[in-house]
């Protein structure tokens, strides 16, 4: 047999001649270059391209068909060396394909399922109410003047209100958290004191004696104010006498041309 007798025709095009090899990879490319062409692909061979209509008469008389046929149907007893003729015809096939054991108990199946996410009890994702509930920065677009205004108003009174929760829910884990503390300074026990006697319980408690020269010792800002004042009086003093001496010398300077004068 020669070369060229091997040689398969395309089903797209009777021109082209493709070995038998290479036939699935030009009939990828071919069908794309005939979009008009509709033909199915065979059942036992997707090499075979054949109209829809006369695909039924082409999957009867397919050369391919005989190993799906092979493979589907077995022979129950015998054997094949040793069977006749008439005795392989007398016997019926078995079938093997999808020769499955039906399960006694019936499985479990989607139709018997009682789960339904369609009927979930759980709302919907809302963004909108997400949105007035987080900390998040919103912006007022295609809304009136008057109406930004009343926006921004309200998300600033929203923002307040976040943070102060914010921060009361801090302060309350940080409480939380310095009760739950034990510190190792001190012991985590009580120190036993022992009771106190009738005669040291009757005694009047005494004020302490307290300095009069330390009364303003823990009093800075009143050591500072009459700190204040005493640089205050020193500094018109210092001007009234300034005052006085140019008073002095001006009289003494008009006295001495009065003398001259007189001479």
């Amino acid at each position: 047999m020669s070369y060229v007798e091997e040689l398969m025709p395309c089903p797209y095009d009777s021109s082209h001649r493709i070995p038998p090899h290479s036939m699935q990879r030009h009939l990828f490319k071919c069908r794309k270059n005939n979009p008009s062409t509709k033909l199915v692909a065979c059942p036992f061979n997707t090499a075979h391209h054949v109209p829809e209509r006369e695909l039924k008469l082409h999957v009867e008389s397919c050369d391919d068909r005989a190993t799906f046929e092979l493979y589907k149907y077995s022979i129950s007893s015998g054997s094949s060396s040793t069977s006749s003729n008439s005795s392989y015809k007398d016997e019926e096939p078995e079938l093997i394909y999808y020769n499955v054991d039906t399960p006694q108990e019936p499985g479990i199946t989607l139709q018997n399922d009682d789960e339904c996410w369609d009927d979930s009890a759980v709302p919907a994702y809302n963004p909108q109410q997400y949105c007035r509930t987080a900390k998040i920065i919103r912006k007022a677009t295609l809304m009136a003047p008057v109406a930004k205004q009343q926006f921004y108003r309200e998300e600033y009174h929203r923002h307040r209100e976040i943070r102060m929760a914010l921060e009361m829910k801090d302060t309350k884990a940080q409480s939380q958290r310095n009760d739950d503390h034990v510190s190792y300074d001190k012991p985590a026990f009580k120190e036993y004191r022992s009771p106190v006697s009738e005669s040291t319980a009757k005694e009047p408690r005494k004020a302490p004696v307290q300095n009069p020269l330390d009364q303003h010792k823990d009093r800075p800002m009143e050591k500072k104010q009459n700190n204040h004042q005493q640089k205050r009086r020193f500094r018109v003093r210092d001007n009234r006498s300034k005052v006085l001496v140019n008073a002095i010398g001006e009289i003494s300077g008009r006295l001495s041309m009065n003398l001259n004068v007189g001479y």
